[in-house]
């Protein structure tokens, strides 16, 4: 199996890396990353101005771009993929954050190619060990339960980190109600501030599978949670 390796953190970031060498065990690995942290990029495009293309080391490419740019170059320049994977990103991506994920979009722009994808998000850089102690489990319950497609991808969020682990579920997309609003104003400049409200404890969603300590594989279908797609992978789990 030939891997794309992408994110939304840069080609240099710990989540990649560790990723990486799990992914090793499933065949060859090749990055194609941005240069720089493009968090909340979602679907966004270079289409502006030429992107800087450097070949850190082999197998390893640093885009001056963002994911979906990485995702571009590496199908049309690096040859065939079987799958494209993302992450693993260095927060969750939950719920409303779906929407605007670099992490989510460099999948997006995968489906859009054809290619079965799959994003990887962990709570935050101190419980990267999950990356190490999870990934194979969650791999090798996908490829046994054949959900790769070219129709959704698979959204995996490891557990809130201090939470007892409780297993891996299948879950749907929570949108929860979220107010945004600015904050720190000064002069001209601000910064964005959101309450995400109550926390949601329904394990059923994958808001609620991660606060209650499961792995969470949500189905994403190209732009948004798709309930068929939903009731067609349960059926199929072994």
């Amino acid at each position: 199996m030939r891997i794309l390796l992408t994110n939304d953190d840069g080609y240099f970031s710990k989540g990649i890396l560790l990723l990486k060498k799990e992914l090793e065990r499933y065949g060859k690995v090749i990055i194609a990353a941005p240069n720089n942290v493009q968090s909340g990029k979602s679907c966004s495009i270079t289409i502006t101005k030429p992107l800087g293309i450097f070949e850190v080391e082999k197998d390893v490419y640093a885009v001056s771009g963002t994911p979906v740019d990485c995702v571009i170059f590496g199908l049309s320049e690096l040859g065939k993929f079987d799958l494209v994977v993302s992450g693993c990103n260095n927060s969750p991506n939950l719920g409303v954050d779906t929407i605007y994920s670099g992490t989510l979009g460099a999948c997006r722009q995968a489906l859009i190619a054809g290619v079965p994808t799959i994003s990887f998000s962990c709570h935050n850089e101190n419980y990267f060990s999950h990356i190490g102690k999870y990934t194979k489990q969650v791999m090798d319950f996908i490829i046994k339960n054949k959900l790769l497609s070219e129709d959704y991808f698979i959204n995996v969020n490891f557990p809130r980190g201090n939470v007892e682990y409780q297993g891996m579920k299948i879950t749907k997309l929570f949108f929860q109600k979220v107010k945004y609003s600015t904050r720190d104003f000064i002069d001209d400049l601000f910064v964005s501030g959101r309450d995400m409200g109550e926390e949601v404890l329904d394990d059923t969603y994958d808001v609620g599978a991660f606060n209650s300590g499961y792995i969470s594989l949500t189905p994403i279908y190209k732009s948004s949670f798709n309930e068929t797609i939903y009731e067609k992978i349960l059926k199929k789990i072994k």
